[in-house]
């Protein structure tokens, strides 16, 4: 256990580490941020075991998880972030019906995922452009996540 010795306990603020309140910013990020995932299979056939309607819902709770990605960034930036799985802008219609679950793209890569990194991101990107007809980074999305083993 912890013990602390008898006698008040006097705590300074060191006025040169403090940051003032004028100086933080909790809310640095706002908007509707448009998210994809990619689960991702190898070769061998390894993947996570979630499977994409797991992965869906732990992300943006699409299957009754209340805590999820979206739901703690909708949190932590006091609601001004909306993480959105749905809503791709005028690309909504090229990518919703290819999606696996909502928000998840399924992609199987030819290597195994004891390759080099740059190889996996290369085979990743080849993937999904090959599903979705678009280039990774594509302005589309704020953030692509990709899940691997």
């Amino acid at each position: 256990g912890v013990t602390h010795p008898s006698g008040s306990i006097q705590l300074q603020a060191d006025p040169h580490r403090r940051l003032s309140h004028q100086q933080r910013s909790l809310a640095k990020y706002s908007g509707t941020k448009p998210v994809l995932i990619v689960r991702v299979t190898d070769v061998l056939g390894r993947a996570v075991p979630e499977d994409a309607n797991t992965i869906s819902d732990k992300f943006f709770g699409t299957n009754g998880d209340n805590e999820n990605m979206k739901s703690q960034f909708a949190s932590c930036s006091m609601n001004t972030m909306n993480i959105v799985y749905n809503n791709y802008g005028s690309k909504t219609g090229q990518i919703v019906p290819k999606l696996s679950a909502p928000g998840v793209l399924e992609v199987t890569i030819p290597i195994s995922l004891d390759s080099t990194l740059s190889s996996i991101r290369s085979h990743v990107q080849t993937q999904v452009q090959e599903k979705l007809g678009l280039r990774l980074p594509d302005p589309v999305f704020a953030h692509v996540l990709v899940v691997l083993q």
